[in-house]
């Protein structure tokens, strides 16, 4: 006689065994954790990688069954000191499990103000990606860490990138932390997960080789000769992503209208593609340049359209300029447009510039993110000592000056 729906009572926490309702089923029995509410409510959970033989028959299947009750016991009583300690808010439980999708929707548009369909935001691609691989329905309840590793594998290896190739490592990390954000944003919200974890932070992130990134100095810069290139609009629109740190994406949005003057100066405000976020870009005579004989207010500034065949000619150029001392894309790791971006960022480093300003130059929100882009050297301890002690001298050297001439 098999037990039916037996509650251990103990505190507010509880165990329950409840056959199977499926075909295949049907001879075993559910295991779940019961949490008492006021007003004789329950919340009930599943314990899905647990069940029981209604009639055990073996003694495989006693032993089964011993183990299973075994374990059961072990997360029931880990739950009732969890409650003890004050870790369960039970008000929590009276709230309907939430779909994963929709609250990630929901709370990119509180980050942005809205979520555009062909956003690149790592918070909107990691969403979509999601939806594809769970559906919408699934809710923080229902993820358990063997989803996320799941859904962790697939990024990697099955998800494809707009151009229908697979993601890095980097970005599949970008993507699994936008998630992990999320998930502890929900749980701040009082969104019950699979046994309280984010399951995003337990599943982690892919080991990555660090690799040093190539970029172009300043030196380098002023090798690049966009007359050389067969597309000179996208060496110089290279060239300006160098100066300014902009994206292609939000450098081929630029229109004759966006360029403005004030009393500091002439700017433009861009609103970055990848956040939405505007940022102010200062712009000198070295700008415009690049950018050529003003044209109509609608008129792009930087006309092209980043084709395959203009990417063959902008590898070409950097090819031809710098023969094999700066690999190109095809060479793993090499020099990419985006590599102008990187180069702003580390050129600005290395001179000096506050990391904490370039952060507001590029539009990041976050300074790790800034920092991640750096790609000069990390040993100059000798020039920043020197360079450190010049500036000491130097300003004892001032203090001395006004010490004599006070006297």
């Amino acid at each position: 006689m098999y037990i039916y729906s037996v509650k251990e009572n103990t505190m507010k926490i509880s165990l329950s065994y409840v056959p199977n309702r499926s075909k295949k089923g049907k001879e075993k029995l559910d295991v779940y954790l019961i949490h008492y509410l006021p007003k004789k409510k329950q919340k009930k959970i599943r314990l899905k990688s647990l069940y029981l033989y209604k009639r055990p028959r073996t003694s495989t299947e006693k032993i089964h069954n011993d183990n299973a009750k075994y374990e059961a016991n072990q997360i029931l009583a880990d739950a009732q000191k969890k409650q003890r300690l004050g870790y369960y808010n039970l008000e929590d439980y009276t709230r309907e499990p939430e779909s994963v999708v929709l609250f990630c929707e929901e709370y990119i548009k509180t980050l942005t103000g809205k979520m555009k369909e062909n956003s690149i935001s790592p918070y909107v691609k990691v969403t979509k990606l999601f939806k594809e691989f769970f559906g919408e329905s699934r809710t923080f309840a229902d993820v358990t860490v063997q989803d996320a590793e799941k859904f962790k594998v697939n990024l990697l290896n099955g998800a494809m990138n707009r151009y229908k190739r697979n993601y890095k490592k980097n970005t599949v990390n970008t993507y699994l932390n936008r998630m992990s954000l999320m998930f502890y944003e929900a749980m701040k919200r009082g969104n019950l997960t699979h046994k309280r974890l984010n399951v995003f932070h337990e599943v982690g992130s892919w080991e990555v080789d660090p690799i040093i990134k190539p970029y172009i100095n300043l030196k380098e810069y002023k090798q690049l000769d966009e007359n050389q290139c067969v597309c000179k609009p996208i060496a110089r629109a290279f060239k300006f992503s160098i100066l300014t740190g902009l994206r292609t994406g939000d450098i081929m949005a630029l229109r004759w209208r966006d360029i403005v003057k004030d009393v500091k100066g002439w700017h433009t405000y861009v609103n970055m593609q990848k956040t939405g976020e505007p940022i102010r870009v200062a712009l000198v005579d070295e700008h415009f340049k690049l950018m050529g004989e003003r044209g109509h207010d609608n008129e792009v500034i930087f006309d092209y359209s980043m084709s395959n065949e203009e990417y063959m000619y902008f590898y070409a150029w950097i090819k031809a300029t710098f023969g094999d001392s700066k690999a190109v894309k095809e060479a793993n790791n090499g020099i990419t447009f985006h590599s102008g971006r990187a180069s702003f960022i580390t050129n600005m480093l290395m001179r000096g510039t506050p990391a904490v300003r370039v952060k507001t130059y590029v539009g990041h929100k976050d300074l790790k993110t800034t920092l991640s882009y750096y790609r000069g050297s990390t040993e100059m301890q000798e020039e920043d000592m020197s360079a450190y002690i010049d500036d000491i001298k130097g300003e004892t050297g001032v203090l001395k000056a006004k010490q004599i001439l006070s006297e």
